[in-house]
Parts: C-alpha cells; structure tokens; sequence
C-alpha cells in the first residue's frame, strides 16, 4: 500500500482538478480537507493497535466502494454545511478521493492474509487482488524501520509517479488564463510521458508464495 504521502498527493491531485477553473480563496482548507478524507479507510488500523496487531484488520470493509459510497454522503453532508456548495462535482470529488484510497492499494504490493480488499462490499464479500502493481508497501515491522531504505524507495516511487501530475493540476488551476494554449498542451504532454514512464518502470507482477498472479483473483477467506 502507498503511504499516507502518496494518498494525499492523490487527494490533493482530484481536489485541485475539481476546481482547476475557479480555485476559491481558501482553497488550502479544502485541499486538507481532501487529504484528511483519504485517509480516513485506513482507520481499520485503530482495533489492530488496541490489540498489538496493526494489521490485522487492515484492509478489510474500510476498503470497499461500499463504504466509499457511505462515508461520501457523511462527509458531503458535513461539507455542504461548510461551504454551502451545490455542484454534484463537489461530491463526486469527495467520493473519488475515498474510493481513490482503495484502488490505489489495489494496485500495491500486499504482503499479510488476506491478500487483497474486499473492493465490491457489500456486493461480494470476496477479496480482489490486482495481477500487477505499482506501488510498493509499508515496512511498519519497527519506528526505525519505518524510516529504513525500504520506506524511502516507496516515498520516492510515489512521488516520481503522482508528484508531476498534482505540479500540473496546481499549474493550470493557478494560470489557466495565463499559459497559452500550446505551452499548456507542451506542458501537460510532457507530465504525462513523465507520468507513464515512471509507471512503466515501477510496474511488475503480483507475487504471492513465489506464484505470479496472472489474473484478478477472487479471494475468499
């Protein structure tokens, strides 16, 4: 799974092209705001500390497009007596920011039973692992190892990858007025060759118990 950097960037990435044509004032609210809402499926890790087991019931229902879906009204309901805002966008936002959470731990390296997410709760109680990632995962094994190589590689994959797309979000919601049309066209061409570089040589197979994952599994448990 990404760490709590590269979640963020991904919330600040939607919540910047949410508004990248009219950026409000107190944009900087909203933006941690979002980033607080991406965070929030990760509250599964609460119950494993209280018993000494951080894990344990990491990726459970928390990280599921059920509870995206939920958890999107709660935090609408909450936003529109912030802001008062009427645009379905908005809201759509919020839910991309919450289910965002999800996919992007699809696609990373999964190392505890069960492997994967139950993504389609409470449709299928099943669990969904993708056959390719991108994203390595967190060693949480001790405080020192958290800050070890391993955690600044993940650091760094995620910003090489989703840094330059959230740069080109920030630009355009700043200057759309100012940059011209075939600078901004140059511009986003070159994140985006960027963006799939960086994907391409993160990308590589799921590997559980020395077997490849050629497929998207169905995971029972």
């Amino acid at each position: 799974m990404p760490t709590p950097i590269g979640h963020s960037l991904f919330s600040v990435f939607v919540g910047l092209h949410r508004w990248k044509k009219n950026l409000p004032d107190d944009y900087w609210k909203i933006l941690c705001f979002f980033i607080v809402l991406g965070l929030v499926p990760d509250i599964d890790f609460l119950p494993g500390l209280l018993i000494g087991s951080m894990n344990k019931y990491h990726h459970g229902v928390t990280h599921s497009i059920g509870f995206a879906f939920v958890f999107s009204i709660i935090f609408g309901y909450f936003y529109y007596l912030w802001k008062r805002d009427k645009n379905p966008l908005s809201y759509l936002a919020i839910f991309l920011v919450l289910f965002g959470h999800t996919i992007l731990d699809f696609v990373s390296i999964d190392t505890s039973i069960p492997y994967g997410m139950p993504v389609l709760w409470p449709f299928s109680d099943k669990y969904f692992i993708s056959p390719w990632v991108v994203f390595s995962d967190v060693d949480r094994g001790s405080f020192s190892r958290m800050f070890g190589r391993h955690n600044q590689r993940t650091f760094l994959v995620e910003v090489l990858i989703m840094g330059p797309v959230v740069w080109l979000a920030w630009v355009q919601a700043k200057n759309t007025k100012k940059i011209k049309n075939k600078k901004r066209y140059f511009i986003q061409g070159l994140v985006f060759v960027f963006f799939f570089i960086a994907i391409v040589l993160s990308l590589h197979k799921t590997v559980i118990n020395g077997a490849d994952i050629s497929f998207v599994p169905l995971i029972k448990w």
